[in-house]
């Protein structure tokens, strides 16, 4: 990977933080490529895509003994821009010497804040990786047994209306020969997925 070849290229912050930005971008890239292969083929095969190339991303960057948390910081300039917007409402008062001259609010209102924030690459690989997992398991576990939860919601429906004296086995939906066409129908589906 790149990563292998710039290793020991650079000083080791420089490449925490480049390695740290590649997975994120990676991350990022490979859940967007999910979505579109989603959109043109199926949720399983999206959530296998994810998952596979999560795991190839987890694997190249396991040999590296680095951090992958970096505290991102950032300007804000919310208060500046109100402060601003303040100034020039009441520019007229800018000579007065008082407590409301917008002058001197703009200098004590208007400073940018340092806002930070952590962030942590490898974990939120692993945490969309788990999802990813999850996702997938959800789907293709509902598809192949989808038949019989079907089967069996329609069974307790029966009971909850007839209760237990009613003979299940002689309703056209509970015959010997629609429950084995059934079961059938999910090994099939089990052996085929």
């Amino acid at each position: 990977s790149t990563l292998a070849k710039v290793y020991h290229c650079v000083s080791g912050p420089a490449f925490e933080a480049l390695a740290q930005e590649a997975v994120s971008c990676c991350t990022r890239s490979l859940i967007s490529a999910a979505r579109t292969i989603g959109k043109a083929a199926t949720a399983l095969d999206a959530d296998l895509f994810l998952v596979k190339h999560l795991l190839i991303l987890r694997e190249q960057i396991s040999p590296f003994d680095i951090e992958f948390a970096v505290t991102e910081k950032r300007l804000d300039f919310r208060n500046t821009a109100d402060a601003f917007y303040a100034f020039l409402a009441h520019y007229t008062s800018i000579f007065q010497f008082s407590r409301d001259n917008p002058l001197v609010a703009l200098f004590v209102g208007g400073l940018p804040t340092i806002e930070e924030s952590q962030v942590d690459s490898k974990h939120d690989l692993e945490h969309e990786l788990k999802t990813a997992c999850e996702r997938f398991i959800r789907t293709a576990t509902s598809t192949l047994v989808q038949p019989l939860v079907a089967f069996s919601e329609e069974v307790q429906a029966f009971r909850a209306a007839h209760g237990e004296g009613e003979h299940l086995s002689r309703q056209p939906f509970a015959t010997p020969a629609v429950v084995a066409a059934l079961l059938d129908d999910v090994r099939a589906r089990l052996q085929a997925g």
